[in-house]
C-alpha cells in the first residue's frame, strides 16, 4: 500500500472520460485515496472539446446528451442550475434538429429535452475532476495482481503505481487487452464491438443556414451534422460545423489522409444539406476508433471474481452519456459498501 495513503484505501481510475471521473468524484468523497489515468492530454474521452483558431471550438465526440433515469435526471439539473449544462436546441430561438435526405428537411426531429455541456461539451468532466489527482498523458498497458494489490504497467512490462482496487472506464477493446490476469471479466468484455467514426469539424465566416442547428443525414455517408456555434455558451461570431460520418464508411476510410476524407465528407456535406457551397476558413479531421458501441451490454458494472477490479463505462450500460454517468455512480457505490 502507498505508505502516503496512511490505511486509507487507494483506488486507480483508467480513463478520465464521464464514466471514470464520476467514479472518482464519488469514490473520493466517500474518503478513498483516488489517483485517475489518462492517455490523453485533457479530460473528458468522447466528451472532449477541440480548440481551434480564430477563437473556436468543437464539440467532436458526444453533441448531446438526454436524461431519462430519475437520478441522471437529478443530476442533470443539478448542472443546470450550477451553469456546467444547458438546453439545446432553444426552442425560445426557434432551434429545431431535423433529418435530411437529398437536400430537403424530411422532418422535424423531436425527443426528451436534450442537454450539451456550457461552455464545452467536456465541463462537466473538468468539473468532476476539480480536487482529484490526475495523471495526464499516461498510457497503461496491462494490470497484474501482486500480494493483494492491482499493479499497473507501461508498455515496457515497469510498474507505473498499484493499488488496492482499480476502475477501469476505457473502450471494450482497450478494456480486454488490460486484463491479461482476470481472464473471467476479460471474457464477459470481448463479444462488446465499438464502431469508429470519422468526424470533421469546419469554420466558416457566417451562418450556413437559419433551419435547423442540428441534423440526422439519410441516405447518406454522413450520419449527422450540427452548427456547433449555435450550442449555448459558444463564439457565435462565426459558424461552427461538424459533421460525422457513418461507421461503415469510416471503416472504409479508415487509413485515407485526412485532407481526403474530409474532402469527400464536405463535398457530400454540400450534397446532403442542400446548401450552396462556399470556401471554408479552415477544415480539420479527426478520428474516433471507439466511438458507439454496437452491442452494449445492459449492466451497471463489471467485477472480477475476487473484486479487486472493477469495469465501466458507456458500453457496459446502453452506450449513452446517461449510461457512463450511471455507470461511473454504480461502481462507486458498489467500491464503497462496507
Amino acid at each position: 500500500m502507498n505508505p502516503a495513503s496512511h490505511g486509507r484505501t487507494t483506488v486507480g481510475v483508467i480513463g478520465a472520460g464521464l464514466s471514470g471521473l464520476v467514479a472518482a468524484h464519488e469514490l473520493a468523497k466517500h474518503g478513498f485515496l483516488v489517483t485517475v489515468f489518462d492517455k490523453s492530454r485533457g479530460v473528458g474521452g468522447r466528451m472532449a472539446t477541440r480548440r481551434a483558431e480564430p477563437e473556436t471550438s468543437f464539440d467532436h465526440g458526444a453533441q448531446y446528451f438526454t436524461a431519462r433515469d430519475p437520478l441522471f435526471e437529478t443530476r442533470v439539473n443539478q448542472w443546470v442550475d450550477e451553469g456546467l449544462v444547458a438546453k439545446w436546441p432553444d426552442a425560445a430561438k426557434q432551434q429545431r434538429f431535423v433529418v435530411l435526405k437529398d437536400g430537403l428537411i424530411q422532418r422535424e426531429s423531436r425527443s426528451l429535452p436534450r442537454f450539451v455541456g456550457t461552455p464545452a461539451m467536456n465541463s462537466v468532466c473538468k468539473f468532476l475532476a476539480v480536487g482529484l489527482e490526475v495523471k495526464k498523458q499516461t498510457r497503461i498497458d496491462r494490470l497484474v495482481q501482486v500480494a493483494g494489490q492491482v499493479e499497473l504497467l507501461d508498455e515496457d512490462g515497469m510498474t507505473i503505481d498499484k493499488f488496492d482496487r482499480v476502475v477501469v472506464s476505457t473502450p471494450a477493446e482497450q478494456t480486454a487487452e488490460l486484463l491479461v490476469d482476470s481472464p473471467d471479466l476479460k471474457e464477459r468484455i470481448t463479444p462488446v464491438s465499438m464502431s469508429p467514426c470519422w468526424a470533421m469539424m469546419v469554420t466558416f465566416d457566417e451562418p450556413l443556414t437559419d433551419q435547423w442547428v442540428g441534423a440526422f443525414l439519410h441516405e447518406s455517408i454522413l450520419s449527422w451534422t450540427a452548427r456547433n456555434s449555435t450550442k449555448p455558451g459558444r463564439n457565435s461570431h462565426c459558424e461552427q460545423i461538424v459533421v460525422h460520418a457513418t461507421p461503415e464508411w469510416t471503416e472504409t476510410h479508415w487509413e485515407s489522409p485526412s485532407e481526403v476524407v474530409t474532402e469527400k465528407m464536405l463535398q457530400e456535406f454540400w450534397r446532403v444539406t442542400g446548401i450552396q457551397p462556399r470556401r471554408p476558413i479552415a477544415v480539420q479531421g479527426h478520428r474516433w476508433k471507439y466511438a458507439i458501441a454496437g452491442d452494449p451490454l445492459l449492466d451497471r458494472y463489471l467485477e472480477s471474481e475476487h473484486g479487486r477490479i472493477l469495469v465501466c463505462g458507456d458500453w457496459v450500460c446502453g452506450s449513452r452519456v446517461e449510461g457512463a454517468f450511471l455507470s461511473g455512480w454504480a461502481t462507486a457505490q458498489k467500491l464503497s459498501q462496507p
